[in-house]
């Protein structure tokens, strides 16, 4: 496709020199990342509650949707899909955040009606609600007034144990904690390696468009 000739006259052609006529990612007052939006939210047709989530043939279909308006010199393809996924990864876990937050409230117009009873039906769950938790970006703080982060949350919940009390109530948490932290390194290994397929075929096309270089030389 990036190879057809004459696509720069109808497609943004993207260089990160920013020669005349061409715009770059961070550089484009944030147009690229609302044209990446679009094209996932045209075709968010999956409980997509990550982009962890995301199947890689539907990652691809986005990107590919992203370049039938776009072009690059194809050497350069590796770098635009890494930030194409990255916009992706960090839009996505944006709006679908803010979606699951105010879904009392109102359904986004970006998600079909069927697919929103699916998500918000899971967002209801234990589950989902303890993963919803340990995931938070920011930090807790205990009742002595002590910031810790996720990782410390296991050994907290160890010491309220040798206290008399609800002992049963923190043995249950503390399975439900070793749960949730197995599935998200399940998805991380997930996602590490759907990530270096994506970098396969990205160097799998650059060698086969080298390589069709070489030819049209000799």
């Amino acid at each position: 496709m990036l190879v057809q000739p004459g696509r720069e006259k109808y497609t943004s052609v993207l260089s990160p020199s920013l020669e005349r006529g061409t715009t770059w990612f961070g550089k484009d007052k944030s147009s690229l990342t609302r044209q990446i939006t679009k094209v996932f939210t045209n075709k968010f047709d999956g409980p997509f509650y990550s982009w962890g989530c995301v199947p890689n043939a539907r990652r691809e279909g986005y990107f590919l949707e992203f370049a039938k308006t776009h072009t690059w010199d194809p050497s350069l393809t590796g770098v635009v899909q890494a930030k194409f996924y990255s916009i992706c990864q960090n839009r996505m876990k944006d709006m679908v955040s803010k979606a699951a937050a105010q879904r009392e409230e109102v359904k986004p117009r970006w998600i079909e009606r069927t697919l929103w009873k699916e998500m918000c039906d899971y967002w209801d769950t234990e589950e989902a609600m303890l993963l919803s938790v340990l995931c938070m970006e920011s930090t807790y703080i205990n009742d002595k007034g002590t910031y810790f982060g996720v990782g410390s949350l296991g050994s907290y919940i160890n010491e309220k144990r040798k206290y008399p009390g609800s002992s049963s109530t923190f043995t249950t948490l503390q399975q439900q904690l070793e749960d949730a932290n197995r599935k998200i390194e399940e998805q991380a290994a997930l996602q590490a390696e759907r990530d270096a397929e994506a970098s396969r075929v990205a160097a799998e096309a650059l060698r086969m468009h080298l390589h069709w270089i070489m030819i049209q030389t000799d």
